[in-house]
């Protein structure tokens, strides 16, 4: 022992000694050392300068009008991002909800170099929080750029930029980190994924950079402190039909779907420590997530062959792991019916299961009358009502409209509560068209019935239970003062524009 400690010090000594010899010869290798540092520094701004750059030339910021609005009626202007996908087409993808759903609206679109011009809706998804705006691709200034749209996969710690017009400040830009690769926020079936980073309102339609400059998501949520967004294959499958003028497919299985751990569904005994190694083995970025029927959405026809809580395997014979996209891609493009490997209460079935086209259409045609927006069943309601009853359905009651009488709690709970019509004066609606035939007897009655169903349901007194027996109900409407003439609109899709024709009195 005593040997060995003295050992240490002559070593040490003897070490002390070469560093004091070779002190002179080292401080020229320190400065060396500091000089690759800072070049290495100056290199990474250099960089990011170049990438800032390169992102502001194809961001674009966007001010929305809304002229009718079904969906949030006080909603009269808002403002989010957008970026160029398209510069020799004019194209520019944004959200879903920035362009407006069941809403009329004018868009102001701001380029990086400050100069302006008009858009216009060409697509919005039905489903999916995105949405293709168009302008006259020659007032697109010739400093920007169509963006990248980037063909990699996502995966945990990526590095990421997002610039947009966060909190009103036009192209703010914001550091992130992808934390979350597979999640689905809506009963619509998108896989989402999360980042770290400041995501406040006017994000919204923010491209997402990867460390190349390509893009690789675009923003629709947050919670401040990060930020939820759409994987960039959904708008760049979309856009590859939009160019061609075709209206990009969407089907559905009736079902809405959700990732659970699967170390949770071992422990409830429905997967086997062996499957679950595969799994991880085969799947290692799904970070022990698996897809699982959440519930069946009634009206379409083979989803009662599922089951809630059904855990999907396979898809014609492919493994689906945690790739909703590429799951969602299969059933859009199905022409016939799919066969499905899955797990129910642990045991193996296979079930087969035809997707069917989701209705398109109705929100290209609604009318305007007493204050609110009355158009034709789609399959958004569907999803949101859990049912595919056709008929004429209301939404949007302005807080001047006739319909919210003192006996009528219509429109009283939530703005964007939706409706279904029934009859007027005891005679039935089952089309916009009989609506529109209506109007003008409508227009010179003080007082008339209107039933109804509500889908949304009333909260009564301190429990707050909720009337949801779908059964109808009638009001009594006054109609005390005259409001804007009712009108019928019309989206034309080859020019790309609205119609309007008024309707009752004179036209």
């Amino acid at each position: 022992m005593r040997f060995y400690i003295f050992g240490l010090l002559i070593i040490s000594s003897l070490f002390a000694s070469e560093k004091a010899d070779s002190s002179a010869s080292s401080e020229p290798k320190e400065e060396q050392r500091k000089e690759v540092v800072e070049s290495e520094s100056s290199s990474e701004k250099n960089h990011r300068r170049m990438l800032l750059n390169k992102m502001r030339k194809g961001v674009v910021i966007i001010k929305v009008k809304a002229h009718v609005n079904a969906t949030e009626p006080n909603a009269q202007s808002w403002s989010g991002t957008g970026f160029i996908v398209d510069k020799n087409k004019g194209l520019i993808a944004t959200n879903r909800h920035v362009a407006g759903t069941f809403c009329i609206c004018s868009y102001e679109l701001k380029f990086n170099n400050g100069s302006k011009t008009v858009g216009r809706r060409r697509y919005v998804d039905p489903f999916l929080d995105f949405a293709i705006l168009e302008v006259n691709p020659k007032d697109i200034p010739d400093d920007c750029e169509e963006l990248l749209l980037s063909d990699q996969k996502l995966h945990l710690n990526d590095s990421i930029n997002v610039m947009g017009n966060a909190a009103g400040d036009e192209f703010s830009t914001q550091e992130g980190t992808i934390f979350n690769t597979f999640d689905i926020l809506s009963p619509f079936n998108d896989q989402s994924f999360h980042y770290s980073g400041l995501t406040v309102g006017g994000a919204s339609g923010s491209p997402i950079f990867n460390e190349k400059g390509e893009v690789v998501g675009i923003v629709y949520g947050g919670k401040f402190v990060s930020g939820t967004a759409l994987p960039i294959s959904y708008i760049k499958d979309a856009l590859s039909y939009i160019q061609k003028e075709q209206t990009p497919p969407r089907q559905c299985l009736g079902v809405s779907l959700q990732y659970l751990p699967i170390d949770e569904l071992i422990a409830a005994g429905f997967l086997t420590e062996e499957f679950s190694e595969n799994y991880r083995k085969e799947f290692p970025e799904a970070k022990g997530k698996i897809i699982t029927i959440q519930n069946i959405i009634s009206g379409f026809s083979d989803a009662s062959e599922f089951e809630p809580g059904d855990i999907l395997v396979e898809i014609d014979g492919r493994p689906i792991g945690p790739n909703l996209i590429e799951l969602s891609k299969k059933i859009d493009t199905s022409s016939g019916s799919l066969k499905f490997k899955i797990l129910r209460d642990g045991i193996e079935k296979k079930i087969s299961v035809t997707p069917e086209p989701i209705m398109h259409g109705s929100e290209d045609k609604m009318i305007s009358f007493m204050g609110t927006v009355w158009f034709e069943h789609h399959d958004q309601l569907t999803v949101s009502i859990g049912n595919r009853d056709k008929g004429v359905y209301f939404s949007g009651i302005s807080r001047t409209s006739p319909l919210r009488s003192d006996d009528s709690k219509l429109g009283r709970s939530w703005d964007d509560k939706i409706y279904k019509l029934v009859e007027i004066d005891g005679k039935v609606v089952k089309m916009l068209k009989d609506l529109e035939i209506m109007i003008p007897g409508i227009e010179k009655k003080s007082m008339f019935t209107l039933r109804y169903i509500d889908y949304m349901g009333q909260s009564n007194g301190l429990t707050a239970f909720k009337q949801i027996d779908r059964n109808p109900r009638e009001i009594l409407v006054r109609q005390e003062k005259a409001f804007d003439s009712p009108k019928r609109y019309d989206w034309d899709p080859v020019s790309h524009t609205w119609k309007d024709t008024t309707l009752g009195g004179e036209k």
